[in-house]
């Protein structure tokens, strides 16, 4: 039902987002100890720092159009409307949904989490800067 508290959906947003920092900075690590090569190391520090600076924007957004009620973060959907680019929008929307986590054990037991650190060293910055395109404000000082 979407019933949260302000401060609740505060503490699961920003609890998700250690998360994905810590799962792509650990795959880094993980990768570059198993295959010698750091720059695997290298493309986990992009995704992760990309998934930070991207949270943080998000956090922005989120503070700007929410009042202190309801549910804080219910995706993107409000870029799409405002008709900036509605299909980045729309495609950003998608992306923020995060649900890749449910790949990680597929390419883990295929031994092929590398492509996925590919991926994500690539895709975060990424939506990053095309959320930076969509809504600028949320690098901006208050």
């Amino acid at each position: 039902k979407f019933l949260e508290s302000r401060l609740g959906g505060i503490l699961d947003f920003w609890g998700d987002n250690v998360v994905h920092f810590s799962l792509f900075l650990c795959l880094g690590i993980g990768q570059a100890r198993q295959w010698g090569q750091d720059r695997y190391l290298l493309l986990g520090v992009i995704a992760a720092l990309s998934a930070a600076l991207s949270a943080y924007c998000i956090f922005r957004y989120s503070q700007d159009k929410n009042s202190q009620t309801g549910p804080f973060f219910q995706g993107l959907k409000g870029l799409a409307q405002k008709g900036k680019s509605s299909w980045l929008a729309s495609i950003e929307h998608t992306l923020s949904q995060r649900d890749f986590i449910y790949l990680l054990p597929l390419l883990a037991f295929a031994s092929k989490l590398h492509f996925f650190l590919w991926a994500s060293a690539v895709g975060t910055p990424l939506f990053l800067l095309s959320f930076v395109y969509l809504y600028p404000r949320c690098l901006r000082a208050h």
